[in-house]
């Protein structure tokens, strides 16, 4: 648990802190990038992990929420969309950011929401490019999250750091350490499984965000889903065959013949 503690490292910065106020807190992101804010953040841009970030959060947490890329959750996952708006309606009324690339973004949307801070996957930062710069020039630092990379490290990393911006360090803390815990048993009882003779079962997984008409995509090994087939001793057999992420023929799922299929929820 301490190197993923150490790999993860937030330093909530106070009187120990040369310069800075009590307030004011420093963290580092999964891509170990250190960013200051004044205290916990009140409004927040949230690009993705809707879900993590109200677990890590807590109660109200979408009350310091100012705009979202809602396409990922309206659009790609409606019914828990309708699930999520019952219960906090708010979220009805958040300002649209725009997508999850480059050209979806609305940097002129962001930076008029006055946003003490923006939490967005690495794979919006990265598309952003040069747009993420000109963000944190317009004084609203970005603190970038990896959930989809399944590695331990980088949730905990994640979580700690979502924590730490929100004010909620002690609760991401029990999080991270549960998570943790659950992964080190899901290890145990496959490596105790595969020493008993059981064979890796042959698994497909696809995104069900196309429906029943059309193939959508399938994940590569250590990728998300993917990510979840290695870690439970299965064998995926979309594996080497993609990079992260990509549709599979479907002549060549018959032909591998999957034990088991599954359909990842998402509309």
């Amino acid at each position: 648990m301490k190197k993923f503690v150490l790999a993860a490292l937030i330093a909530v910065a106070g009187a120990m802190a040369p310069g800075l106020s009590h307030a004011e807190i420093v963290v580092k992101d999964v891509l170990g990038r250190e960013r200051t804010l004044e205290g916990p953040a009140q409004r927040v841009i949230l690009g993705f992990y809707f879900e993590d970030f109200l677990a890590i959060t807590g109660e109200g947490a979408y009350d310091r929420v100012v705009g979202i890329s809602k396409s990922a959750w309206h659009d790609w996952r409606n019914s828990q969309w309708k699930a999520y708006s019952a219960v906090i309606p708010r979220i009805e009324k958040l300002e649209d950011v725009g997508g999850l690339g480059a050209t979806g973004f609305s940097l002129e949307k962001a930076i008029a929401l006055n946003a003490d801070v923006a939490i967005l996957p690495v794979s919006i930062f990265n598309a952003l490019g040069e747009a993420a710069d000109r963000l944190e020039a317009a004084g609203i630092p970005i603190i970038v999250a990896d959930y989809n990379a399944q590695t331990v490290e980088k949730h905990v990393a994640s979580t700690l750091a979502i924590g730490a911006v929100m004010g909620t360090p002690e609760r991401a803390r029990q999080l991270a350490d549960e998570y943790v815990a659950a992964v080190k048993d899901i290890e145990a009882r496959v490596s105790k499984a595969l020493e008993d003779g059981r064979e890796p079962v042959r698994a497909y997984v696809e995104l069900g965000k196309k429906g029943p008409g059309e193939y959508d995509r399938s994940f590569a090994d250590g990728y998300m889903w993917g990510g979840m087939i290695d870690l439970a001793g299965g064998r995926n057999i979309a594996g080497h065959v993609i990079e992260r992420s990509a549709p599979l023929a479907p002549e060549y799922v018959l032909d591998q013949n999957p034990e088991v299929v599954f359909i990842a929820g998402s509309y």
